[in-house]
């Protein structure tokens, strides 16, 4: 598998183990991943339909999280 492919499913495979909602510097420290890196990955799993992604209104920072995930 190429290298792309591999971080993208990182960051699918992280979203999806946890169950809560994950900022993207959350994901940084669980990967070796940069900042960029994670939200352009999940950018491209919300627009597949395979991750979720909501503004809270407390702080206004996006969280990501596994399809049907609530908070």
């Amino acid at each position: 598998m190429s290298n792309a492919i591999n971080e993208l499913f990182c960051v699918m495979r992280v979203v999806n183990a946890s169950n809560e909602p994950l900022c993207p510097e959350q994901i940084v420290a669980k990967t070796w991943l940069n900042l960029t890196a994670v939200r352009l990955y999940a950018k491209r799993l919300y627009e597949e339909g395979l991750i979720e992604i909501e503004t809270l209104r407390e702080d206004g920072h996006h969280y990501y999280m596994r399809k049907g995930l609530r908070t």
